[in-house]
């Protein structure tokens, strides 16, 4: 290990941002973007919202917020919910400029997922939630404050997701709350779970370190690999600024292209170590992107300032990557709440 801490190893920033040089063209196109589009698409996002929460609460009248989360919906208010999800996430895509989503691989089976499997997808903008609502109408896991949020709040808990505390109450922690939700005898009466084991967003260049909380029920996974294009500003939710976010809102259009991998079933030995099981998901996610593996995670990207410095390229020890690579997940918990949260 010692002589593995001198060496270092130059990898892609995937904290980077990607934004081109705008051109004369460039230029004109955010010009009109802010002066039509942006404030258009604000509106539209606002409204489109404030009327999925009144069709949403109207569809789960009756039951107090919190405990939407203690039993599955029933069959007619889990229809008229997912639809309602389903369809207003994909409008708001296309008033953000998504006018085609390319998807490849196995779609015939997305609609048929249940809550006793996983879906596991690398992170990069805030519209990765609008796509999977759409596809997927699933579960996420939120900090237990979403729920109180004004209208976001009623949708999220609608929607079956998990609220979990950041300062570990007694509920068994957020691997053991994944655990009962995809074990459970009414799993398959629950949306499908996402989760985003980078535990973080990236510019897509690279694939993160998993982290093994996704992965430590043992379950099966649906793996998920998502590529943006866009016209002048980078989709990717990496360095934002107010100014980059408008720019981001303002030009004409983007892409996604989405690769759905086949479902994934552990091998015993997989089960018996998550790391490997996150390992192991992680290269088919980063074959489908056909990008690289890098072994960077949330803390350096806030302790080295990786979304700020404005380098493509940077340096990671050959040591750290051995030590990471080493670490027997001691600290599964907060493993298990970084790949968790949105």
């Amino acid at each position: 290990m010692n002589s593995l801490n001198g060496c270092k190893q130059l990898v892609r920033n995937p904290f980077a941002r990607r934004d081109r040089t705008p051109s004369l063209g460039g230029y004109l196109r955010l010009t009109i973007g802010v002066v039509l589009l942006l404030p258009i698409r604000l509106l539209l996002s606002v409204g489109t919202l404030i009327l999925a929460w009144f069709l949403v609460f109207l569809a789960t009248l009756g039951i107090p917020r919190a405990s939407l989360a203690a039993r599955p919906l029933s069959r007619w208010r889990r229809r008229i919910v997912f639809g309602v999800l389903r369809l207003f996430s994909r409008f708001l895509l296309y008033v953000f400029g998504f006018w085609r989503i390319r998807e490849y691989g196995d779609l015939g089976s997305r609609r048929n997922l249940s809550g006793s499997c996983i879906i596991v997808s690398n992170h990069v903008s805030f519209f990765d939630i609008l796509y999977f609502i759409y596809a997927f109408a699933p579960a996420f896991v939120a900090k237990k404050e979403v729920r109180s949020l004004p209208f976001v709040g009623t949708i999220a808990a609608a929607m079956q997701s998990i609220f979990v505390d950041r300062e570990r109450t007694q509920t068994g922690g957020t691997a053991e709350l994944i655990r009962r939700r995809v074990t459970s005898a009414e799993a398959a009466a629950y949306p499908p779970l996402v989760l985003f084991p980078e535990g973080t967003t990236s510019n897509g260049d690279a694939l993160l370190r998993f982290h093994s909380g996704a992965f430590l029920s043992g379950v099966c996974v649906r793996p998920l690999a998502l590529r943006y294009h866009s016209a002048d500003f980078d989709p990717a939710f990496v360095g934002l600024t107010p100014w980059r976010l408008a720019g981001i809102i303002a030009q004409p259009w983007m892409a996604m292209t989405v690769h759905h991998l086949p479902m994934y079933e552990p091998s015993t030995a997989e089960v018996e170590c998550p790391r490997l099981y996150a390992e192991n998901v992680r290269a088919l996610i980063a074959g489908a992107l056909q990008v690289e593996r890098v072994e960077l995670n949330y803390r350096d990207r806030v302790h080295r300032n990786l979304s700020r410095i404005g380098l493509h390229m940077v340096e990671i020890s050959l040591g750290d990557i051995a030590k990471r690579r080493e670490d027997p997940d001691t600290v599964a918990e907060d493993d298990a709440l970084r790949s968790a949260m949105v």
